[in-house]
């Protein structure tokens, strides 16, 4: 068993086994470059799949550098990269300190490069003095025989050090941001994270976390005037609530845009309590790419969300229209016309970019010159809603609260879809002359109302000579409105010129009714100023009506109230890492730049000596640097012999 023990051991110091466990590190770790970390499950299913968002999480490959495989590989590196350096340091520093005087001339002649040359009486004097103009440090043996032992690019050996003993630093500071021992607590169970759709005020004890905590990188989302002492941390599936050392209230968010509409920089001003020192409030700005830190946390600009803007709703369920109020991130049940309904504001959104123009050339144009320089048109403010019926199916509906213009004329634009389904049915329904809906919802009134509907029919069919045909077309315009209220267009009619006719029926009766909503409009001036817009509301009834008919957003108001989203971490090993890199730098540059030389010089037989050279690899320069230093001593030779 002592044996298998001391194998191990020996494996876990050994420099190949510290470099395969470097090069699986490197390559665990380059897997935060390819999968986005740190995201919520319904993100991974959406950009891979269930099955494949399944393993990512079971793996941990949405929190690399948290899982409990990565900081087990950290831990196998430092131990076998601090061994290495244990074992070798020692070594090395011998290697450094030592001029290797006990070469003998016949060993010399095994070197690399090596040469035979006569000498004067003062050949241990010129050699020297030429070995170090070249940046040698010779050392001399007193014996009455020219022995010199000359060295230089030592510090070589301190860059292997110093990049063995940066991995073993770095691979520290890793492990104190990994936080291992949460994430032993998590496997002992002692911490639970919270489901996703479970509210941060309904998470268990078990979910929480104080401030010794160890390394943390969380969200805190705050509203202007709202403060809080707590980050929410994903993990896997779930959330675990932090608690801050300190208590952070949002002053003041604004966005910054470019010219084009889009946003170039959001900018939070807050407050931090200062927890040593009660009563002291520091203030901080944080902005993209300029991070504040206070009281050993780093705050980053992540984003914006709505901070739970108040809005006013106008919805329509076909006769009757109703005022609703609410706030953005809440539910609210309704109740329209006489059925129970549940409302929910899941965002609003300041500004609606989209490309201007054709899109063909817009994307042609972002492409050569890039996204910021091709038009942009901003479509206003939107409002995204979530209606459920009594059943419980959802209908996804966007307003766009700011009038849209289409071939000159101006349109109230609400976006549906069937909830969780990509495509969706845009409703341009028309505005009046206020630029509001009013018009729209008492025209379909007109309609779909049976008293004014039968008095609209006895007026269009007024004129006819056969009263009898008249009656059977009234008869005919009675059913086929009835269809067109609960089905649309398709249901007129049978054939498609049935439909065309009837179609063209409903609009003459719909201009009827848009003159009485417009008392004193001549014939002529109603066909001018009310055709496009009886046509353009029978168009967006008849998209409403294949929807089923769900309580429609005609109108709305928001006050925006913008909330911040920021990044909060603690990471006391950020030091260590700064410190390794550092380390790893200097360390590889004494490696790869410093060239490591040895130069000794023997009598070989009387008035001749061998000078030979070594480097720490074999180099193809070695003769030709020899035979520069050769050049040297003959100088120096001739100017000792000459001063002689």
């Amino acid at each position: 068993m002592s044996d298998v023990v001391r194998r191990a051991w020996r494996l876990l110091g050994a420099m190949s086994f510290a470099v395969a466990v470097l090069g699986i590190v490197a390559a665990a770790a380059s897997i935060g470059s390819f999968v986005e970390q740190n995201q919520p499950a319904a993100a991974y299913v959406g950009d891979f799949g269930e099955l494949w968002a399944r393993c990512f999480i079971v793996l941990g490959l949405d929190d690399v550098y948290h899982a409990p495989w990565f900081l087990a590989l950290l831990a196998f590196l430092c131990l076998s990269t601090g061994l290495c350096v244990w074992r070798n340091t020692p070594g090395m520093l011998r290697e450094w300190a030592s001029y290797k005087e006990h070469y003998a001339a016949e060993q010399l002649k095994r070197l690399p490069a090596w040469v035979e040359i006569p000498v004067p009486s003062l050949a241990s004097t010129v050699l020297s003095e030429a070995l170090r103009r070249a940046g040698y440090r010779c050392r001399s043996r007193r014996t009455g025989l020219c022995e010199i032992s000359a060295k230089k690019g030592q510090s070589r050996r301190l860059g292997y050090v110093l990049t063995h003993l940066a991995i073993v630093v770095i691979s520290i500071g890793g492990l104190l941001d990994g936080n291992p021992a949460q994430t032993v607590r998590r496997i002992a169970g002692e911490l639970v994270p919270a489901s996703m759709d479970t509210p941060p005020s309904r998470a268990a004890a078990a979910a929480r976390v104080g401030r010794g905590g160890g390394a943390f990188r969380g969200a805190l989302r705050l509203a202007p005037g709202d403060s809080s002492h707590i980050a929410s941390v994903n993990i896997g599936t779930g959330y675990v609530l932090r608690e801050l050392p300190a208590e952070v209230s949002l002053k003041r968010f604004h966005i910054d845009y470019h010219a084009g509409g889009q946003p170039r920089d959001f900018i939070s001003d807050i407050a931090v309590s200062d927890p040593t020192h009660p009563g002291v409030i520091r203030s901080l700005r944080v902005s993209m790419n300029h991070p504040a830190q206070f009281a050993g946390l780093s705050f980053y600009q992540s984003g914006f969300d709505d901070g739970g803007s108040p809005f006013t709703l106008r919805l329509w369920s076909g006769n009757a229209a109703e005022s609703v109020t609410g706030q953005v991130g809440q539910t609210a049940s309704l109740l329209i016309a006489g059925q129970p309904y549940t409302l929910d504001a899941q965002r609003f959104y300041p500004r609606s970019l989209v490309a201007a123009g054709e899109s063909g050339g817009s994307l042609r144009r972002s492409f050569l010159e890039g996204a910021r320089a091709a038009a942009r048109e901003d479509l206003g403010p939107r409002l995204e809603l979530q209606m459920r019926d009594p059943s419980g199916q959802a209908l996804d509906q966007t307003i766009y609260l700011q009038a849209q213009q289409f071939e000159g004329r101006s349109y109230r634009v609400v976006a549906l879809a069937q909830a969780g389904r990509d495509g969706r049915d845009y409703l341009r329904i028309p505005l009046d002359a206020q630029g509001r809906t009013d018009d729209f919802s008492a025209l379909m009134t007109l309609l779909l109302t049976p008293e004014s509907r039968l008095r609209l029919l006895a007026r269009l069919t007024a004129g006819a000579r056969d009263r009898i045909a008249a009656s059977k077309l009234q008869v005919w315009l009675v059913k086929a409105l009835a269809r067109f209220e609960t089905q649309g267009f398709a249901a007129l009619a049978k054939g498609v010129q049935e439909q065309q006719a009837a179609a063209e029926l409903l609009s003459r009766l719909a201009l009827m009714g848009w003159q009485e909503l417009h008392p004193g409009t001549s014939d002529a001036e109603a066909r001018s100023s009310g055709l496009h817009f009886v046509v353009d509301s029978l168009q967006a009834y008849n998209q409403w009506a294949l929807q089923g008919r769900p309580p429609l957003a005609l109108e709305g108001e928001v006050q925006p109230r913008l909330a911040t989203v920021l990044q909060v971490s603690y990471a006391p090993g950020a030091a260590l890492v700064y410190a390794g890199m550092a380390m790893l730098a200097i360390g590889v540059v004494l490696m790869v730049l410093v060239q490591e030389r040895r130069v000794f010089v023997r009598a070989s037989r009387p008035g001749h000596l061998i000078v030979a050279i070594s480097a720490n690899r074999r180099l193809p320069g070695l003769a030709k640097e020899l035979d520069s230093l050769i050049h040297f001593y003959a100088a120096g030779s001739a100017a000792s012999k000459g001063n002689q």
